[in-house]
């Protein structure tokens, strides 16, 4: 039997046991009962990580490693499905697939993004689907193992709220991804900012992958204005 452990469980499970309870315990380490983490956990970890907080240092790839090596199992994620959309049903059971390339310019603004010229791909989430919203592949190692190399992942356009902590799509317009050297790039997004009159003036953003193998992206100054 297998069962999704949520991260707060996960966590106990593989690094303090003696955390859990005793029926817990019992029951994830049971003969045929097989543990299961998601991508989502793990993307969980790599964003508490990434705070620097003294009282959280668990690496999510050290973490993935472990798990695997442990007997948990990660499910594989679903194909992708493209689907002939009607009307009606954009944005409730499906949305765009786009490249990355084309995301950044066409979603830029949402509002003129003409729904005809896409391909359509349904989705299954827990979140509501919107206008603005569409799938696109994530090539590349840098934000493994939250985002493996390869894998669909579901954007919206435009970020709603702050940016701070948030991984998103960013299009880089006089520079480029190290990585892949292309000028399209998914990263974690942080910034520093100070008080300028009336208003908010950045004075650094760092575009941080999960991988520690890849260094940040870091933009100060005048460089902002590549994005």
């Amino acid at each position: 039997m297998k069962f999704l452990l949520d991260t707060h469980v996960l966590l106990w499970a593989s690094g303090f046991p003696e955390r859990l309870s005793e029926d817990a315990r019992a029951l994830i380490e049971a003969p045929g009962t097989d543990p299961v983490f998601s991508a989502a956990s793990l993307w969980e970890v790599a964003i508490k990580n990434g705070l620097g907080r003294a009282d959280f240092e668990v690496d999510p790839r050290v973490l993935h490693r472990e798990l695997l090596a442990n007997g948990y199992a990660e499910p594989l994620p679903p194909r992708l499905r493209l689907v002939e959309s009607q009307p009606e049903e954009r944005y409730v059971t499906c949305v765009p697939l786009v490249s990355l390339k084309a995301a950044a310019g066409a979603f830029s603004d949402p509002q003129y993004v003409d729904d005809e010229d896409f391909t359509w791909a349904a989705v299954e989430t827990g979140r509501r689907l919107r206008p603005g919203m569409f799938v696109a592949q994530v090539v590349g190692r840098s934000m493994e193992p939250a985002i493996p190399d390869g894998a669909y992942c579901l954007f919206a356009a435009p970020v709603e709220g702050t940016r701070q902590g948030k991984t998103v799509l960013v299009q880089m317009r006089g520079a480029a991804d190290p990585e892949s050297g292309e000028r399209y790039t998914v990263k974690r997004y942080e910034s520093e900012k100070v008080a300028e009159e009336d208003s908010w003036q950045h004075t650094r953003i760092t575009l941080t992958p999960v991988n520690p193998e890849f260094e940040p992206i870091v933009l100060t100054g005048t460089d902002q204005g590549t994005l």
